[in-house]
């Protein structure tokens, strides 16, 4: 933005510049006039005073010369505006390049925003999953660690149950030995012969019993070393389930934690995406606005002379009269607003690239087109509703920007009354009136009883029938400049005409009735001066065209283009229509104003300070796969 006003300030004061040697061509030019009105005083009295016929030649020589001279500085300086504008253009046109990627810009961050939430939740899930898993596994693990503690506990008692019995036997063996050696003993004590057998048979009881008693006490101690061990493997089982029963605990709690995390993940997407689609909408709705204050700036800002006001006002008060003076500052206006003062707005008219098969308008004024507005084609007798509305917004800007260049001085206030505003249904009133007034009325321009190309009762019969119910419906009217020339009316050619075109005929038409409005141009063939059509524009309540000055009313305007190419500009208030017609152009209605170079910039930088704070996402960093 800074390039932009950089180049349009140093635009500015370049004009200034042409302004400047303007004014000295002007005051060049009062002196060659002068001189040369001493020239014809002085061949009239040659005789007398040849002299002064010699003198004042060279005056006259002197001054055309200072003339050219200071002509060529304010071409040269008229070339460095050309220049400086073209910088303003070229600047524009990379400004809004790179703002017209703020969409793009957009979409990208909404896909990486959504990518980045898609991974961080996919990524905590499966936290989630594999916790569950861990979970499950650590669950079986302890029905396995329990079924082994039962299996262990079983084979313990079973043990114990082993190692009882077998103890038992070892003390039921060594009680038996010890009755059968009690015995032995007795019948060894006795000596008698007749025990002989019985010791022999108690010896070999007892050795037999002896054995027995050995193999007991092993299989005792053998049920012994079972119970041990059965105990041993009991005591890991029991040390296994409990470490199973850790590890479910640990699982189960990382479980949770896992799903609290997916939990904030969400949360956090949440909250992200919302952040994204606020600083999105907040974007967009910055960019609309500040591409609507650049669009509109857009449209030409009517420049006008310094003393614009008091050469009006000369102009009204001399019973409006356009003195020289008056004439100069409307030829210092046209060359403000683009037109060459000596040629006017028109600079050839028409020029043809294909040998004459279409022709391009030609005009020369400080409009810049639009890209979009250059590819539009318009068929200017049969324009959409849209392009009707775009033109008439168009015309009421400019209107308005020329009311905002008296209303800002009281001085200039005093000519000029209200805004005019623009309506879906204004449009279509004006249609009517034109319809009404112009295309099926027969009504001719050029040929008719009353000698002016405006048909007013024809425009208050279809005023009141449409229901504005006044006696006076304004209208400026032109021929339309280069939208329907007479020297295209030969068979076979094809006007190719653009929404550019129209503007730029539009806007040369408003130029040329505030600037060149002058009728009777036997002394001024560029007409340069004030007229009914200026004060028209003005809504000046002291001259004899005013529009409205009904402080209950709301002034309208609508642009038409009639079916024999001429453009209207019709002015109607609503003071007198009747409620219903009052509430229909109510609806939607605007008052187009041109925006200020500081809206232009707040907006812009609202643009910027809404586009950083788009989330700005750092690439996506994949977690590795394992095997």
């Amino acid at each position: 933005m800074q390039t932009v006003n950089s180049a349009q300030n140093t635009v500015k004061v370049d004009q200034s510049a042409v302004n400047a040697q303007q004014a000295v061509v002007n005051s060049a030019a009062a002196e060659a006039n002068s001189a040369s009105a001493a020239v014809e005083s002085a061949v009239t009295s040659a005789a007398q005073n040849q002299s002064n016929v010699q003198s004042a030649a060279s005056a006259v020589q002197a001054a055309n010369s200072a003339v050219s001279d200071q002509q060529q500085v304010v071409n040269s300086n008229s070339a460095q505006v050309n220049s400086d504008q073209s910088a303003v253009s070229s600047a524009k046109e990379l400004q809004a390049s790179a703002e017209a990627r703020l969409s793009d810009y957009i979409v990208a961050s909404q896909a990486a925003a959504t990518s980045a939430f898609n991974f961080a939740l996919e990524n905590a899930q499966k936290a989630v999953n594999d916790q569950q898993d861990a979970v499950n596994a650590a669950s079986q693990a302890v029905n396995t660690a329990q079924s082994a503690v039962q299996a262990q506990q079983n084979a313990v008692s079973i043990a114990q149950q082993t190692a009882s019995q077998a103890a038992a036997q070892v003390a039921k063996d060594a009680s038996a030995v010890a009755d059968a050696q009690q015995r032995l003993d007795a019948l060894k004590n006795n000596g008698s012969n007749d025990n002989v057998t019985a010791t022999a048979q108690l010896q070999s009881t007892i050795s037999q019993l002896q054995k027995q008693l050995a193999n007991d006490k092993q299989a005792a101690q053998n049920a012994q070393q079972m119970l041990e061990s059965a105990q041993q493997n009991y005591d890991h089982a029991t040390a296994a389930q409990k470490a199973a029963e850790e590890k479910v605990n640990q699982t189960k709690a990382a479980l949770a934690k896992a799903q609290q995390a997916v939990t904030t993940a969400q949360a956090n997407a949440d909250a992200a995406q919302q952040k994204v689609a606020t600083a999105k909408a907040d974007a967009l709705k910055a960019l609309e606005t500040y591409n609507n204050y650049k669009n509109d700036n857009g449209v030409p800002t009517v420049k006008t002379p310094s003393d614009i006001v008091q050469q009006y006002e000369s102009y009204i008060n001399g019973n409006r009269y356009n003195s020289p003076q008056v004439k100069s500052d409307c030829a210092e206006g046209i060359a403000l607003n683009g037109g060459d003062p000596a040629k006017g707005l028109m600079s050839t008219g028409w020029t043809s690239t294909d040998g004459g098969k279409t022709w391009t308008p030609l005009l020369k004024t400080n409009y810049q087109a639009t890209a979009q507005d250059k590819a539009e084609k318009v068929d200017p007798r049969n324009m959409t509703a849209a392009q009707q509305t775009e033109i008439t917004k168009f015309a009421a800007q400019i209107v308005n920007s020329f009311r905002d260049s008296f209303q800002s001085t009281a001085a200039g206030a005093a000519h000029s009354y209200g805004k005019v505003k623009v309506s879906p249904y204004a449009t279509e009133l004006g249609n009517q009136v034109i319809d009404g007034a112009y295309n099926n009325s027969g009504w001719n321009k050029s040929s008719n009883a009353t000698g002016s190309p405006h048909n007013e009762n024809g425009m208050v019969t279809a005023a009141n029938k449409a229901g504005l119910n006044t006696g006076f419906v304004g209208e400026n009217l032109s021929t339309g400049l280069l939208l329907d020339p007479a020297s295209l009316h030969i068979a076979g050619l094809k006007q190719s005409t653009s929404m550019a075109d129209v503007k730029q005929s539009i806007y040369a038409g408003i130029l040329a009735m505030i600037y060149q409005d002058v009728e009777n141009a036997a002394d001024a063939p560029l007409y340069y001066g004030f007229g009914g059509h200026t004060e028209a524009f003005l809504n000046d309540p002291k001259g004899m065209n005013g529009i409205s000055y009904d402080d209950n009313g709301n002034q309208y305007m609508t642009v038409t283009i009639d079916k024999d190419g001429w453009v209207h500009y019709n002015f109607f208030d609503d003071g007198h229509a009747n409620a219903e017609v009052k509430n229909k152009l109510a609806q939607g209605a605007t008052t187009p104003e041109n925006v200020s170079a500081a809206q232009i910039n707040n907006a812009h930088n609202d643009y910027l300070q809404k586009k950083v704070q788009l989330p700005q996402l750092k690439p996506l960093q994949r977690l590795p796969k394992t095997g």
